[in-house]
């Protein structure tokens, strides 16, 4: 899908889907019918704890807590494209390198080996990655001014979510963001601004914090951060970095599935 395509994707999904109430009712009636029929022909899922239920449900829900938790990618924020890699094909095409795709993907997973190998985590930053594609490549860093304008200009907010997240602020809830990317908070906070959100109480991004959601590590600096007197619970779509990782560390955890 073209970069044009994605954009116009996303902004027919905003201005039709998500702002009519009918079409998005019958927009979430065809995700429970899918849902159902996988259920049906024996297909294991996990099913959302969140399916069929109202936001309005989930914020009476939440409001229990002391500090509420959210994942932002594929949670409170969509993209345009089957897979998050589409994007870089994307990129690819507006500079013309055929396999720039591929490039960005083996070179982030470089840039991840070597900072493994000097400080002992995985977690890296956008720059670190186009060091790393410049170094090996040629390429200039400079193109990740292109991707990253390409991310802002498609990423969209789940219209689901954003009314929980507004009906847990006019409860004057705590609400707090936790993901696993190499983007910075600057470039996290611009994006869910963008897609309609207000702002958070604090934003706990793996690329600065060099700690993740999928070793733990991330959920406990949280808690030493936040208070681990309060009550938490997260919220995001992956089952092992933000289900199970989280629980080990007594968090509640809801499993989303978009």
């Amino acid at each position: 899908m073209s970069g044009k395509a994605a954009i116009f994707k996303r902004k027919l999904y905003e201005t039709a889907i998500c702002r009519v109430p009918k079409l998005y009712q019958k927009y979430r009636k065809i995700k429970r019918k899918l849902f159902q029929w996988g259920k049906k022909i024996g297909l294991k899922q996990k099913k959302s704890w969140f399916f069929g239920k109202t936001p309005e449900e989930v914020i009476e829900r939440l409001k229990g807590y002391d500090v509420i938790s959210f994942d932002v990618f594929d949670t409170l924020i969509f993209r345009p494209y089957l897979e998050a890699v589409d994007l870089f094909g994307e990129v690819g095409r507006q500079i013309e390198v055929l396999e720039f795709q591929k490039i960005r993907c083996e070179m982030e997973q470089k840039a991840r080996e070597e900072q493994m190998k000097k400080e002992g985590n995985m977690e890296v930053t956008l720059d670190e990655i186009y060091t790393m594609i410049h170094k090996k490549t040629g390429i200039k860093e400079e193109v990740k001014e292109i991707e990253f304008s390409l991310e802002y200009q498609v990423c969209f907010a789940n219209p689901y979510f954003r009314q929980v997240i507004e009906g847990l602020q006019k409860e004057k809830k705590r609400l707090i963001i936790i993901s696993d990317m190499y983007l910075s908070e600057k470039q996290i906070r611009q994006i869910l601004k963008s897609a309609g959100y207000k702002k958070f109480a604090a934003y706990y991004i793996s690329s600065e914090y060099r700690k993740s959601k999928s070793s733990g590590e991330l959920y406990q600096t949280v808690l030493e951060k936040e208070g681990a007197h309060h009550s938490f619970v997260h919220i995001g779509d992956n089952w092992t970095a933000d289900i199970k990782q989280a629980q080990i560390y007594g968090i509640d955890a809801l499993y989303y599935k978009k």
